[in-house]
């Protein structure tokens, strides 16, 4: 009996801070990109809804970093790269961003003169954002971003910033990319 209720206790412990790191994980991830990306209030956005995943490239440079992580960051990164799958953007979350859906800028390219007719409705361009990842100590964050702005225009990479003074500075790119 003492066995069971302490096995209880364990797993209702570690149920408890998995949702804590959840909870913190999640509201971390819209503080940081607000704090990083969208400072000034004349700044607008159009965002994909749907989060990009990190490529397969960046992931190998990511879990073999081990000047800037330790082995803890790693598992932890792991399990983030899972959550990355379902990862959406919500509304009204990220200051001066429209959140589109994925559905319907894809619906709207696959047309004739697609860029055309979204530059109409939405502006110029729109951006991708992965889910951000943290470090075990919330001090670095990891993130993919892609800049589209036509059918042959754009351009994006993976970023690492880590927390320095209360501030996020950029100290490493993994990748980029540009068309």
């Amino acid at each position: 009996m003492k066995k069971r209720l302490l096995l209880f206790t364990l797993s209702l412990s570690l149920s408890l801070f998995a949702f804590n790191q959840t909870a913190k994980t999640d509201s971390l991830m819209y503080s940081f990109v607000n704090n990083t990306f969208c400072k000034s209030d004349s700044f607008h956005f159009n965002l994909e809804d749907r989060a990009i995943l990190l490529s397969t490239f960046d992931t190998i440079s990511i879990l073999n970093d081990t000047a800037t992580f330790s082995n803890v960051d790693f598992m932890l990164f792991r399990s983030q790269f899972k959550n990355m799958v379902n990862f959406m953007w919500q509304k009204n979350r990220l200051n001066g961003s429209n959140v589109i859906s994925t559905e319907t800028i894809r619906e709207i390219l696959r047309k004739r003169k697609g860029w055309k007719k979204f530059r109409q409705k939405y502006g110029y361009c729109y951006i991708s954002l992965s889910m951000p990842i943290f470090n075990h100590d919330f001090t670095y964050c990891i993130i993919a971003i892609h800049n589209h702005c036509g059918y042959c225009t754009g351009h994006g990479g993976t970023y690492v910033y880590h927390l320095e003074n209360g501030e996020w500075v950029e100290v490493k790119q993994y990748s980029a990319w540009s068309s």
